[in-house]
């Protein structure tokens, strides 16, 4: 085993106490998650080696279901002011994500097209 003793002290050079901390705690319970993601289809669907149109319509009807339920969680008032206080510049993001996500064909790709198990 080396002794690396000086490069730990130089990278620990490098970085200087503020005087404080913050502990941060998550706003949602991760029930909250798994909730989010109940009754989705595609992944379940893809893992029995499912490509092709069918794949496509179940993942765009989960992708649908899926966002809608995360615009009701960050619609909430005290996630909202948890998202800005974490970062306010996220409010543009969000912001477009509401009105253009949907409509643009960026989100897409042919991965759907085939299934990896089929290779």
């Amino acid at each position: 085993m080396t002794d690396n003793t000086a490069e730990r002290d130089q990278f620990a050079s490098a970085f200087t106490h503020s005087g404080f901390f913050v502990i941060r705690s998550p706003l949602l319970p991760f029930s909250e998650l798994n909730e989010w993601g109940r009754e989705t289809r595609s992944r379940a669907l893809w893992q029995k080696g499912a490509a092709g149109e069918c794949m496509k319509q179940v993942w765009e009807q989960d992708a649908h279901l899926l966002r809608e339920r995360l615009l009701r969680i960050i619609e909430r008032p005290e996630v909202a002011h948890a998202l800005h206080v974490a970062s306010g510049s996220l409010q543009l993001g969000i912001d477009w994500w509401k009105n253009d996500w949907w409509k643009n064909d960026w989100w897409k790709n042919d991965w759907w097209k085939s299934n990896p198990r089929d290779k």
